[in-house]
């Protein structure tokens, strides 16, 4: 009799097994099957971006319009900002494969930073190029109190170089497909991106719309599209 239970128990634990009942799987993840997502972070107010300036090392742009690299003068005191931007980007699901990043800035062509709207440009022949630099910010930083002393760490190898403006109104798009990858796979390891011209000398400037910026379409955003 109790060799026909145990039969009739391993029957149904079977059967059950069969039907998906007893399973313990989660549901099929639909990247598992092919299936490619494209997901756009566009933060508002919440987002996290700031420029630091050398002319006030001391105080925070955390809330700032615009995202500049630039160099400039008050004063004929010559001075330096630089940009810092990161995004959330947890609501990728677990698993993913990073297919392709791309990191979209618009030009502000509102505020009048550095006596002027938007990127210089060399030529209006009252500028130098404006060439600029893309690199992964490797330790931690804070919207709300990041200032010119205390700027995080950034991975110099990861340079992105990107092409001087040819308009004051110029868009940009830049393929961060191994930052974000990377910053993905490995918790941690990365906080976003700083922006800074690639000379830091004479006159220029590069100019973009932050996550504060009064038009929402015109805030930076990040697509990604993954597996």
């Amino acid at each position: 009799m109790d060799k026909l239970l145990q039969i009739n128990f391993f029957i149904i634990l079977l059967l059950l097994s069969i039907s998906g009942c007893m399973s313990d799987k989660s549901p099929i993840d639909p990247r598992l099957d092919g299936s490619i997502d494209t997901i756009v972070i566009k933060p508002g107010p919440e987002g996290k971006d700031a420029i630091v300036s050398s002319y006030y090392p001391e105080h925070n742009f955390g809330n700032g319009l615009s995202l500049n690299a630039m160099i400039s003068n008050i004063d004929r005191i010559p001075y330096v900002e630089r940009a810092y931007i990161d995004f959330d980007i947890s609501s990728i699901p677990t698993g993913a494969s990073i297919l392709n990043a791309e990191l979209i800035l618009y030009a502000d062509t509102v505020l009048m930073t550095g006596g002027y709207a938007g990127h210089s440009t060399s030529s209006s022949g009252s500028f130098e190029t404006n060439d600029w630099v893309v690199e992964t910010i490797t330790t931690p930083w804070e919207e709300n109190s990041i200032t010119w002393f205390n700027i995080p760490s950034t991975d110099i190898s990861s340079k992105i170089a990107c092409a001087p403006a040819t308009s004051f109104s110029q868009k940009y798009t830049i393929n961060v497909t191994d930052h974000i990858a990377q910053q993905f796979r490995y918790k941690g390891s990365s906080y976003g991106f700083l922006i800074k011209l690639k000379d830091e000398n004479g006159s220029r400037k590069i100019s973009f719309c932050s996550s504060d910026y009064a038009y929402p379409k015109l805030r930076p955003e990040l697509m990604v599209v993954y597996q």
